[in-house]
C-alpha cells in the first residue's frame, strides 16, 4: 500500500515501507493515487521488475512450445499405441519402424510383420515373373529351331533365352547395347554384333 504524506511538488509516498517521493512513481500512477486515496499504486522500479520478470517468463513459454513442436513426430512414447493400415491391430511403438510413425502416419503406416509379408509377396510375384519369360524365351527358340527359322533369329532367341536365364539367377536385368541408334543386334540389341553390322560396315 502506498500512503502520501507531503502535498505539492515534493510530495511523497511511503511505498513498501520505503518513503518515496512522488518522480519514484508514473505520472499515470501518480495520478491515480491523488483521484482516489485507496488506490494501489507500484513505483517506477517496481513496474520495470516486474516487467522483465512478465517477459522473461513469455520467452521460456515461448521456447517450450518450440522445443515440444519440433519433436512432435520424432519423439514416440513406447506404450502409445497405433493402428496398422494393412491388419487394422492397435500395436504398441515397437511393432513399427520409426520411419512408418514419423513419415506415413496414421492411415498409412504399416508394423514390421505387414512389411515383411508385403515384401515376401512382391518378390515371390517378381521371380514368377521371370520364370514366365524364361519359359516363353525358350519356347520361343525351340519353335525358331524347329521350324528352321534363319540362323540371326535362332541367335536373337537364343541371346534373349541366355538374358531371362541370367535375369533369373542374379536378380540383374541385361544391359542393352546400342539401343535406339539402329545397331546393336537383332530382336533387342543384347549381342551387340550380328551380321546386320557386317553389312553396314561393308556399305561403309
Amino acid at each position: 500500500m502506498c500512503m502520501s504524506v507531503t502535498a505539492g511538488p515534493e510530495e511523497r509516498y511511503i511505498y513498501k515501507q520505503k518513503r518515496l517521493p512522488a518522480s519514484a512513481f508514473s505520472k499515470k500512477m501518480v495520478e491515480k493515487r491523488r483521484k482516489e486515496l485507496n488506490a494501489p499504486v507500484k513505483c517506477k522500479e517496481c513496474v520495470e521488475k516486474e516487467a522483465i520478470s512478465e517477459r522473461e517468463a513469455a520467452a521460456k513459454k515461448r521456447e517450450a512450445q518450440t522445443a515440444s513442436a519440433s519433436t512432435t513426430g520424432t519423439e514416440l512414447a513406447a506404450d502409445e499405441l497405433h493402428e496398422c493400415s494393412a491388419c487394422k491391430q492397435q500395436l504398441p511403438v515397437s511393432k513399427f519402424s520409426r520411419a512408418q510413425l514419423t513419415q506415413k502416419g496414421p492411415g498409412k503406416q504399416r508394423c514390421a510383420a505387414c512389411l515383411n509379408a508385403s515384401d515376401q509377396s512382391e518378390r515371390a510375384l517378381v521371380e514368377e515373373k521371370k520364370q514366365a519369360a524364361l519359359k516363353e524365351a525358350q519356347q520361343n527358340y525351340k519353335r525358331l529351331v524347329a521350324t528352321g527359322a534363319p540362323i540371326a533369329e535362332q541367335l536373337a532367341a537364343a541371346s534373349l533365352e541366355a538374358a531371362a536365364e541370367a535375369e533369373l539367377v542374379t536378380g540383374l536385368k541385361p544391359v542393352r547395347l546400342g539401343s535406339g541408334r539402329g545397331r546393336g543386334g537383332r530382336r533387342g540389341g543384347y549381342a551387340g554384333r550380328g551380321r546386320g553390322t557386317g553389312k553396314g560396315a561393308k556399305g561403309a
